[in-house]
């Protein structure tokens, strides 16, 4: 393990948890990583970043709920090839987030990156809430949708 101070920000849909993030790796001057994760799992893992795009943050209770209890908790390198493709993506990105933890000191926003690091000595993590009024608010201007259409979809996302 290496001495990179790495910060993992949870967050709720539109409390601006990403833009913290960003901003507060500019003042650390260090790299903010969300969505790069992607391209870094597929590149690392040689499967298709199309696959990862498609996968990325689905509802995945029932992927989350088998890593932790069943495929990483024990070790998946026998059971790697019959793994379905979500979780293949999953444990890519937490490989993915391991090695940029060993690298470099970074802030990573989302991705379970608070989990993947659970036993990092260097790892800070926080979480992002807002009230639903500023969540609501900014969803509204993010993505050019009224009021119900915003609260929508904060419920929908937090149903996940």
């Amino acid at each position: 393990m290496s001495d990179n101070i790495v910060i993992t920000i949870g967050r709720q849909y539109g409390s601006g948890g990403h833009e913290i993030g960003k901003k507060l790796a500019e003042k650390m001057g260090v790299k903010c990583y969300d969505k790069e994760l992607l391209g870094i799992a597929a590149k690392d893992s040689g499967l298709c970043e199309e696959i990862f795009d498609r996968q990325d943050e689905k509802p995945s209770n029932s992927l989350l709920y088998s890593l932790v209890m069943d495929t990483y908790s024990f070790g998946y390198s026998d059971t790697y090839n019959e793994m379905p493709i979500n979780q293949k993506i999953f444990l890519a990105q937490f490989d993915s987030i391991k090695k940029l933890a060993d690298e470099e000191s970074c802030v990573i926003v989302g991705r379970c990156a608070d989990y993947a690091l659970e036993d990092y000595p260097n790892k800070i993590s926080v979480f992002i809430t807002a009230p639903i009024s500023v969540r609501v608010a900014r969803i509204m201007e993010r993505h050019k949708v009224d009021a119900k259409k915003a609260e929508s979809l904060i419920h929908k996302t937090d149903k996940k």
